[in-house]
């Protein structure tokens, strides 16, 4: 079994008596964000664990992610989120890995039907069954059958809590009745990690073609921004915007979208980029939202980057965080 560990703040999950903490605890009380640390951090980390086993449970059968996040009592966009960054997967990605997986286990010196795992596990036609199979294994499931060629594994996942140093960031809460963003948009899709290779080289190319200067013509005090929405959880895709907290830009490709409204947990970055940002939204999701008492809505994430030189150690931008109470 295979375990991702979770960098969970736990010097501040677990009782602390020091005057530094109880100053603490004060200081979130004033603003509506109490930690429980020890109770939360282990609820969630069980409510992680819960959904993993609810899967290997029902593998074999129809499983819709909707129900798996009312069983653990989570919102849909919260829980999909959190267990990406956390697992490097979509919960839909790693379902179909663990039932290839199986599948392989199935079929291996055996003479069980092709067919007949197909539909075992939930594969509507043989023929796209072969198809996922061969991409992710290499070999037909033929050819798996009789011993030829490698096969792969991707085995069960589980989330424990492993100790580490004290982290602090700074942020605070923002909200915002109306949010208006002009800029240029690409889609991208989760799977594999595609967003992580695809932003950067959007950014590199509004940097290269021109686009770029039409944005910072246009840019308010908060700069120029990168904005994450519309994530669809059929195909794993969502909308990524560089743009201008602007709604008059009328260059060409422009786009514009309004959000609102929506309350934000905006974090502070410090460094360059884009080590800066990477390390703060581990932290939100690995640290901070199993502690805090707040959780992921479905509205935007925004990259917020003001004016400076983005390679220095002093470099600081903010990631804005869509979040709403438990």
């Amino acid at each position: 079994m295979r375990h991702l560990s979770l960098f969970l703040l736990y010097n501040e999950c677990i009782e602390n008596l020091s005057t530094k903490h109880k100053s603490r605890q004060e200081h979130n009380k004033k603003v509506g964000y109490y930690i429980d640390g020890r109770n939360d951090c282990m609820n969630w980390l069980k409510t992680l664990n819960d959904a993993l086993e609810y899967v290997e449970e029902h593998i074999d059968e129809e499983i819709d992610v909707q129900d798996i996040t009312k069983m653990v009592h989570s919102s849909y966009h919260h829980f999909v989120r959190t267990f990406h960054i956390l697992s490097g997967v979509t919960l839909v990605e790693y379902i179909r890995k663990r039932r290839l997986t199986l599948a392989a286990n199935d079929l291996v010196g055996s003479n069980v039907k092709v067919i007949d795992i197909a539909y075992k596990y939930q594969y509507s036609t043989p023929e796209s069954f072969s198809k996922a199979f061969k991409e992710f294994h290499g070999v037909s499931p033929r050819d798996a059958k009789n011993f030829k060629g490698g096969l792969k594994s991707f085995s069960k996942l589980s989330f424990k809590i492993q100790i580490g140093g004290i982290s602090e960031m700074t942020y605070k809460m923002v909200h915002k009745d109306v949010l208006e963003f002009s800029g240029y948009v690409i889609e991208v899709e989760t799977k594999n990690g595609q967003n992580f290779i695809d932003i950067p080289a959007f950014w590199q190319s509004v940097f290269k073609d021109g686009r770029f200067p039409v944005l910072l013509e246009n840019s308010d005090e908060m700069g120029v921004v990168g904005v994450c929405y519309g994530y669809d959880k059929e195909i794993s895709r969502f909308k990524y915007m560089i743009g201008v907290r602007n709604s008059n830009v009328t260059a060409e490709g422009i786009e514009h979208v309004t959000f609102g409204p929506e309350d934000f947990a905006a974090f502070k970055c410090e460094g360059k980029l884009p080590d800066s940002v990477q390390k703060t939204v581990k932290y939100i999701y690995n640290e901070w939202f199993p502690s805090s008492n707040y959780e992921h809505t479905s509205g935007p994430e925004i990259e917020v980057y003001p004016g400076g030189d983005t390679a220095s150690d002093d470099y600081v931008c903010y990631y804005w965080m869509p979040v709403q109470k438990k």
